[in-house]
């Protein structure tokens, strides 16, 4: 049955390493192939395909080997007709939309669905199910344009399940921004992405069944980023499955539809934290302390450093051996961003922090919490999980014993841990920095 591919990327990338696998995939998809793209950036967008089977095709060959076709999207499909062979059968569909050329491909067959699924403006031009659903598709997105947010793609979710009822619905479009993916409801067939961004740690990417290798890292700029969703995996990458009746939507080689808000807000705090890190240190901090201080593992460093190094904020040694993300790689601030990055940490600062004169402790019950670094003592509002000033670990504190802790503080007894003072079997214990006589 037919076959999807769809790439977005956040630079201008050349499509020969993935097409040249997928295009593979005409053996058992005979009836036609095409790929969409949006050249040097464009927002209109170029489509080339054929109703041949893409192994016998001259002009699949050249697009295959050709190196100048370079777009931040792709979109491509192999064809097992159900209908009649034809070039305006042949996917990918294109329609006009505000402004903006939008380009469809769909796997699957649909039934009974031309009442269910009345057309507005856009007609079809052939006789496939799939132009039909594209059509009913723009006219519905037409009431919900522009689609920038969780709430339209919430929508568009939801016409995209309508569309479903009907039959097998997997699909990919992009207006040559936005890349959609739909899975079908019921699973069909399949629809998996993989993430290609640094570190490129599987440097020769290796496609399936076919004996065609790259280097990453001498094809990958160190900013670049991108994803690649396929019916099937394309490569001995590790590849996800999207959830059977959802939509995924990419922005630049990036998720932004769904998107988990916790571990978003936990990722820009720890990003803070290397930024804080890196901005106290007297010299140069290499990525294992780096990856130290916020709680990372070393082959994860890279998601707090990269959205630093693309703001301006930080840079690299010149003088390091080794690639940007290597443990022994060291980074400082861009000494012309230092006072933009000191504001943004005091902003920070006191985003979380808790006056003292708030916390109250001499009414507060055994139920009552605080967060505190008992390192330096600092109180914490809710949504943060280090202290801004040490970077050590905070900890959910009853209020009580956050009393004792900063009455023995004030006293000189400088405390370094403690439990947490809840109630329960536990010895409650405070530990200092220093031997000291038992009082």
């Amino acid at each position: 049955m037919c076959e999807l591919l769809g790439m977005s990327f956040n630079r201008l990338v050349g499509c020969r390493f993935s097409f040249e696998r997928f295009a593979k995939r005409g053996v058992d998809n005979p009836h036609g192939w095409g790929i969409a793209l949006y050249p040097e950036g464009s927002r209109a967008v170029q489509v080339l395909k054929e109703p041949l089977k893409a192994g016998t095709s001259k002009l699949a060959e050249f697009v295959g080997k050709y190196t100048h076709f370079n777009s931040d999207i792709f979109l491509s499909h192999i064809r097992h007709a159900t209908s009649e062979i034809s070039y305006a059968n042949t996917h990918p569909f294109v329609r006009e939309l505000n402004g903006r050329e939008y380009a469809f491909a769909h796997n699957g067959t649909l039934f009974n669905y031309q009442e269910g699924l009345p057309l507005g403006r856009w007609k079809p031009i052939g006789s496939t199910d799939s132009e039909f659903a594209f059509c009913y598709l723009l006219s519905k997105m037409e009431d919900i344009y522009p689609i920038r947010n969780d709430e339209s793609f919430i929508s568009l979710e939801n016409i995209m399940k309508e569309i479903n009822q009907y039959g097998n619905f997997n699909c990919l479009f992009t207006d040559g921004e936005y890349l959609f993916c739909y899975r079908d409801k019921n699973g069909y067939r399949g629809l998996c992405y993989t993430e290609r961004k640094p570190p490129y740690h599987n440097d020769n990417a290796k496609l399936v069944d076919a004996d065609v290798e790259i280097n990453f890292k001498e094809t990958k700029e160190p900013g670049e980023r991108g994803v690649v969703v396929a019916t099937a995996p394309l490569t001995d990458e590790t590849w996800q499955d999207i959830v059977p009746g959802t939509l995924i939507v990419f922005l630049g080689g990036k998720q932004v539809f769904p998107v988990n808000e916790e571990d978003e807000e936990d990722l820009e705090e720890k990003i803070l934290l290397a930024l804080h890190r890196i901005r106290t240190s007297p010299s140069r901090v290499c990525v294992f302390v780096i990856a130290s201080t916020v709680g990372m593992k070393l082959d994860e460093a890279h998601k707090v450093l990269q959205p630093l190094i693309d703001e301006g904020l930080i840079k690299q040694d010149s003088r390091d051996q080794d690639g940007p993300f290597d443990p022994h790689s060291t980074y400082y601030t861009v000494r012309a961003k230092r006072e933009e990055i000191d504001q943004l940490l005091h902003e920070d600062t006191a985003k979380v922090r808790a006056p003292k004169t708030d916390l109250n402790f001499s009414e507060a019950g055994n139920s009552d919490k605080i967060q505190a670094c008992v390192n330096c003592l600092i109180y914490y509002k809710k949504g943060t999980t280090f202290c801004r000033k040490c970077l050590c670990g905070i900890m959910d504190l009853d209020k009580q014993i956050a009393d004792i802790i900063f009455c023995l503080n004030e006293k000189g007894y400088k405390t370094r841990f403690s439990c947490a003072g809840h109630g329960g079997d536990s010895v409650p214990y405070i530990s200092f920095n220093t031997d000291i006589e038992k009082m």
